[in-house]
């Protein structure tokens, strides 16, 4: 039947117009799946607010107050492999639902902890618990989802997260202000309602079911596979650059270029709303670019902004550099998580994404400190040259990937 007065064309070119229409058809869970990580990151409040809790609510010193924030790390990344083995031995699903209900309940034991010894303890048990969740929501999603559909469904994870991250760090400084124990008491809560989301949800996650095999118990360790491991050395040093925006940017800024502490925030700002805006059509754009054209291209574009900052001397310049790592970070980030689904076996899917999210864990880790002692020995404009030159080598590395599905 003909449609009256043009109404399919106008329709069609509402569609083209909706900047979020890549995501349409992704299926309902895995739409729950990121509403449980947007409400469990908009209820973030105590890690950004952590060092300054155990300073000035528990009178330890600025060097313990460190440790206390390491251990937060090195749960992490223990974590990581960790939850996505145990996600291919019993499912993803059971391991998200514990993780944020034992990492609600963890953070409520935190608040009432007394003394270093039991701050550390506490805090490393509940890095573990937050962090599993990572490595098994990727492995769900990627068994949710047919592979045409695995970059759009990770790029709408992405989006779900940062505009949770968008709300909880600022949430919290709010309530820093007049009392610390409340930041422990809406972040739990919002763990526990995250995991009741996936609690009552009807969830149905069945490994390989978009993978033209079952999975098969005997498939190879990830640690065995060179492809995995080649991809994951590649993609290091574009991490320890990216995650410079951790601590040097913020010094650098404020140190350097004597920039209000208003404009850092203003700063990671962009990037939250660039990635809210223009990162899913970005990935629509770019979904079907193999991965040895879209990994290096991320890269490059995060290199860039990187090395960039040795020459931005005003606010609009260090604007510029932001926007620049941002495209490579909306470029790079869900193309490798869908390279990683794609060539990982079914039945160690979990296991790889394990092993990819703890590579950002130790980056994380890493990056600040090796930041901060490189632009204190040989200056900024060296530091962030040198960034810059360290990023090329994965977009290096990164230009010679393979994809493909792997199914055993």
């Amino acid at each position: 039947m003909t449609e009256v007065g043009g109404a399919a064309p106008a329709r069609s070119r509402v569609r083209r117009l909706n900047p979020w229409r890549g995501l349409g058809g992704l299926p309902r869970d895995v739409w729950t799946i990121c509403l449980a990580s947007f409400v469990n990151r908009a209820g973030t409040m105590v890690l950004p607010f952590l060092a300054l809790y155990a300073t000035q609510e528990r009178g330890l010193g600025a060097r313990q107050a460190g440790y206390v924030v390491t251990a937060f790390g090195l749960g992490s990344l223990i974590a990581s492999p960790f939850a996505g083995r145990l996600a291919d031995a019993v499912g993803a699903l059971p391991v998200l639902r514990v993780s944020l209900f034992a990492s609600g309940a963890l953070v409520f034991v935190l608040a009432s902890v007394h003394g270093f010894a039991a701050l550390i303890v506490v805090t490393f048990l509940w890095a573990m618990a937050t962090d599993a969740f990572r490595p098994a929501s990727f492995a769900a999603i990627s068994h949710l989802v047919t592979p045409e559909k695995r970059k759009p469904a990770f790029t709408l994870y992405r989006l779900a997260a940062n505009a949770g991250m968008s709300i909880g760090p600022a949430a919290g400084g709010l309530l820093a202000a007049h009392a610390f124990r409340t930041l422990f008491w809406v972040d739990g809560a919002t763990s526990l309602l995250a995991g009741l989301v996936l609690a009552i949800a009807p969830l149905h996650i069945q490994a390989g079911k978009h993978d033209g095999a079952t999975a098969q118990a005997h498939a190879a360790s990830p640690l065995r596979d060179p492809r995995l491991l080649y991809f994951l050395v590649a993609l290091l040093p574009i991490l320890l650059v990216f995650f410079q925006h951790n601590a040097t940017l913020p010094l650098h800024l404020v140190r350097t270029l004597s920039f209000p502490a208003s404009a850092v925030g203003f700063l990671l700002t962009l990037n939250t709303v660039m990635i809210l805006l223009v990162e899913v059509p970005l990935s629509t754009a770019t979904a079907k670019w193999r991965p040895s054209r879209v990994l290096p291209l991320g890269a490059a574009f995060a290199a860039l902004g990187y090395g960039a900052m040795a020459f931005a001397n005003d606010a609009l310049a260090v604007a510029a550099t932001v926007v620049l790592w941002t495209f490579g970070e909306m470029i790079l980030f869900p193309g490798s998580s869908t390279y990683v689904a794609e060539t990982s076996a079914p039945a160690r899917r979990g296991a790889a994404m394990g092993m990819y999210t703890m590579s950002f864990g130790l980056a994380a880790t890493i990056a600040p400190w090796l930041g901060t002692q490189a632009m204190d020995r040989y200056g900024a404009t060296a530091f962030w040259l040198g960034a810059g030159a360290v990023g090329c080598l994965s977009v290096l590395l990164l230009s010679r990937v393979r994809g493909g599905p792997k199914t055993s």
